[in-house]
């Protein structure tokens, strides 16, 4: 007899291998409930919420110790390069004042060096030996002597023995330059240089504008017996100066002194005359024109004054 002819067994109540699905029991369903079901959702939910803000948490400590970290370190480079500043520039300083020191001691052996000893001191310089005050007491000695023969020539030239002043050659005579036309020393001359130049350019400088005026101010400029033959010439000359409306301005640009005596001087001045006429708009000018001119110069109680003027 073989075993598929035995009858089929059943399982017992309690056994783990049942034979067929589990029974319903009465009152009870095998499906979760939806209130369970929303539950279950919302603890998940709130689980992963939770795991979300330990992450950011765990972000936010890890991002701060670093931050933390890089300032520790930075501050620890800005102390190093600070300490190593100021050790900079102790050794700066240090050095430095080595140097100053071994300057002042160079500076100090230089001196102690450079003393003359009791000995020397008591030869004296140069200038102490009895051969160079003969001969500094001699060049005075010279010196005194040229300034006396200075005045005498000045004095010499000044009083020639006539009561009568010396005078210059007049400039409508044949003029003649003597072998000697300069007897007066350079100071006298030159006083009288300066003023004709001054003086001229004033008398010479003439605007249509106050032609009257500038003849009244040329007196104090000229002798009384200049006043005269100056007076006539500008008057002459009057009335076609006004009509062009014309302006003079002279100025200076050489002298030399012809000759001097003691109280007259004959100065010839080298001048550049600028001509202005019209004015406004019809105003032309300057046409320039060198001119030069022979002035005498004569010493009197009031300065030197112009005594003749004299065009060449």
């Amino acid at each position: 007899m073989t075993d598929n002819n035995k009858p089929t067994r059943r399982p017992v109540a309690g056994s783990r291998n049942p034979a067929t699905a589990p029974r319903r029991i009465a009152g009870r369903s095998t499906r979760p409930e939806p209130s369970q079901v929303e539950s279950a959702q919302v603890e998940s939910k709130q689980a992963e919420s939770n795991r979300a803000e330990s992450n950011r948490a765990e972000s936010n400590r890890a991002e701060s110790n670093r931050a933390e970290s890089n300032r520790a370190e930075s501050n620890r480079a800005e102390s190093a390069q600070s300490e190593e500043k100021q050790s900079g520039a102790k050794r700066t300083f240090a050095k430095r004042n080595a140097q100053k020191q071994s300057a002042q001691k160079q500076s100090d052996s230089s001196t102690t060096e450079a003393e003359p000893s009791p000995a020397a001191s008591r030869q004296g310089g140069a200038l102490s030996s009895a051969g160079t005050t003969k001969v500094l007491v001699g060049l005075l000695a010279a010196l005194l002597v040229v300034a006396v023969v200075e005045v005498g020539a000045w004095t010499f030239a000044r009083f020639t023995g006539s009561d009568e002043p010396q005078h210059v050659l007049s400039f409508t005579d044949d003029y003649v330059v003597h072998d000697d036309p300069v007897t007066v020393p350079m100071a006298d001359w030159r006083d009288a240089n300066d003023t004709a130049m001054k003086s001229v350019t004033e008398i010479l400088n003439v605007s249509w504008k106050d032609y009257d005026q500038n003849l009244h101010d040329a007196r104090k400029l000229i002798t009384d017996r200049f006043e005269k033959e100056y007076a006539s010439t500008t008057e002459d000359s009057r009335e076609l100066f006004l009509k062009n409306k014309a302006e003079y301005d002279f100025a200076v640009v050489g002298t030399s002194v012809v000759e001097a005596t003691p109280d007259e001087v004959a100065t010839l001045l080298f001048l550049n005359q600028h001509v202005y006429k019209g004015e406004g708009k019809q105003r032309t000018g300057p046409d320039v024109y060198p001119v030069r001119v022979m002035v005498r110069m004569v010493r009197t109680d009031t300065g030197w004054l112009i005594d003749e003027l004299r065009a060449l």
